[in-house]
């Protein structure tokens, strides 16, 4: 027997979805075929039918091919305001549903047996199945088109996933899908949503209530991934925790993410080791998304280009994690941290705070990582606000090569950004050094517009402040497989309880480390000044929210 599924759409609506790999026997009223590869050479058998609304709406189809979920948009009302007030006139009206599937068979009485693969389902026309699935009853003279394109069983996973998303993306011309869309549905997000803890996560928390009252949000948090990843997420609450509304949490949508990763990639702006002497400004990743942009650039591009690999940000995957945590020590920071009373009353704070006063209340939002605090929300500061800030920790970053290959084996921490952000002189902090800087620009007349295509607003390192560029640490304090990501290795506190040693192998530039057990003989075979460092391999712990292993989730390891 076909199972189907439930979700949720925006707004809290329910409607049905056949599960993948499964298939489906619908009757008909016409159908028609003929096999576009006989014409050319490059194509597959091609199915059109005529079918009853109410068939589809009670029998479903899968919707993975989609590159995003529908949602209860004014066209999908007009929809249904033509299924309720001439429901025979629908057809006409209607563009109908393509979908992509595995195999068909037309059985005898007007019946047709349709296969699903797993990437398979509709590809267009998601708004249609979404007013038919949601309407409580259908008139029977309501039937809409159904086309059918049959993509062969032995096809390559890649190539199929290929075809049907470039299908999808054509087909969607009545409303262009937002790049950041097309880039999750191609699975270019795979590798971050992992290092967030996001991937498996996601099919796993559907069925919860999320929209009711009496939600147990201090669980329900830990639970949600951070980032808004496509077109009708599913899990997009109302408000995405915006209006000052402490109880939602607040989900990002994938263009700001990108645009918090580059603004500390060290291959995209200056950093000590990767550009020396390169671009030192941000200034891009505070004025809009165009890293988003970028990055679907880069991905099109390294096919033909090795070169262009880099621009992946694959190396940034793992930080990602403490990136959106270091987001949320920020946010409670500037919520109940302290400053010197003129900054509270400054241009710069009103930007930051929307106007609203700290006696007058924040407005605030929830966090989802747990950061120890008293308080479980923070100041919800403008997205410009971050990437700015967070530039500012890019010699932060350490990235280390393997010895035998070119590309980013490790990724890390000189020092954590908290650390970096928290750290004090006697006489001021880094922090209230930075924010002065900012506090004079803005008096200065200026408004947020001009201040954030200010070049000077974007120039300062806040460790190069900290230790200053001789005074650097030569090893991480933390780093991680970029690969396995499941890997992170802490520096040990002695010899004695390190499991590893990293490396600087003589005559190779300061990327190049190397990676070795334990073996005191071995280290101390090491030519004299062969630089090295103890450090703690464990299993990070981080990435899967708390009570989330309790659900039997298991995260893939890339090889």
């Amino acid at each position: 027997m076909p199972e189907s599924r439930t979700e949720v759409s925006e707004g809290n609506l329910q409607y049905q979805l056949l599960c993948n790999n499964d298939y489906q026997i619908y009757e008909y009223y016409h159908h028609s075929s003929f096999d576009i590869d006989s014409i050319t050479n490059d194509g597959f058998n091609t199915h059109y039918v005529l079918i009853g609304c109410n068939e589809i709406r009670n029998k479903h189809l899968p919707n993975t091919a989609n590159p995003r979920d529908p949602s209860p948009t004014g066209v999908v009302r007009e929809m249904q305001y033509t299924l309720e007030s001439a429901p025979e006139k629908f057809y006409q009206y209607n563009g109908g549903i393509t979908i992509a599937c595995s195999n068909v068979e037309i059985l005898e009485d007007n019946k047709i047996k349709i296969e699903f693969g797993l990437k398979d389902g509709i590809c267009n026309g998601g708004h249609t199945y979404f007013s038919v699935q949601t309407m409580d009853e259908i008139d029977e003279t309501a039937v809409l088109l159904l086309e059918i394109l049959e993509l062969p069983e032995d096809m390559d996973e890649s190539n199929r996933r290929k075809i049907i998303g470039e299908i999808a993306r054509k087909r969607n011309k009545n409303r262009q899908l937002n790049t950041g869309t097309q880039l999750n549905h191609q699975g270019h997000f795979d590798i971050f949503k992992e290092r967030i803890g996001a991937e498996k996560i996601y099919a796993e928390i559907i069925e919860v209530p999320i929209f009711e009252n009496d939600v147990d949000w201090e669980n329900w948090i830990r639970k949600v991934p951070e980032v808004y990843w496509y077109e009708g997420d599913p899990i997009a609450y109302p408000d995405n925790g915006s209006n000052g509304n402490a109880e939602a949490p607040d989900r990002i949508k994938s263009s700001h993410f990108i645009r918090l990763l580059a603004s500390m990639d060290p291959f995209l702006y200056s950093h000590h080791i990767c550009q020396q002497g390169g671009n030192g400004t941000h200034q891009n990743t505070g004025t809009g998304d165009s890293q988003q942009g970028n990055l679907a650039k880069a991905i099109e591009e390294s096919i033909s280009d090795s070169s262009k690999e880099i621009r992946k940000m694959r190396h940034m995957a793992p930080l990602a994690y403490d990136i959106l945590k270091f987001r949320d020590l920020v946010s409670h920071d500037l919520a109940y941290g302290d400053y010197p009373s003129g900054y509270r009353n400054s241009k710069l704070w009103d930007w930051i705070t929307d106007g609203k006063s700290q006696a007058d209340g924040y407005n605030l939002r929830r966090f989802t990582f747990h950061l120890g605090t008293q308080n479980g929300h923070g100041l919800k500061a403008p997205d410009n606000f971050y990437p700015i800030l967070f530039g500012l920790f890019r010699n932060n970053v350490w990235l280390g090569k393997s010895s035998d290959k070119g590309d980013v084996q490790y990724s890390g921490w000189y020092e954590l950004p908290s650390e970096t952000y928290k750290f004090s002189t006697p006489n001021e902090s880094l922090k209230t050094r930075q924010f002065g800087k900012w506090k004079d620009m803005f008096s200065n007349d200026e408004d947020a517009y001009t201040f954030i295509r200010n070049g000077n607003v974007y120039h300062q390192s806040w460790i190069d402040v900290r230790y200053g560029m001789i005074g650097m640490p030569a090893f991480p304090v933390k780093f991680y497989d970029v690969k396995n990501y499941q890997l992170q290795y802490l520096i040990a506190e002695n010899e004695n309880s390190a499991t590893h040693a990293m490396i600087y192998p003589a005559g190779q530039e300061q990327m190049f480390v190397q990676i070795l057990e334990k073996d005191d003989k071995q280290l101390s075979d090491l030519d004299i000044g062969i630089d090295y460092q103890y450090y703690v391999q464990d299993e990070r712990e981080d990435l899967v929210p708390e009570n989330m292993k309790d659900l039997g989730l298991e995260f893939k390891i890339e090889v």
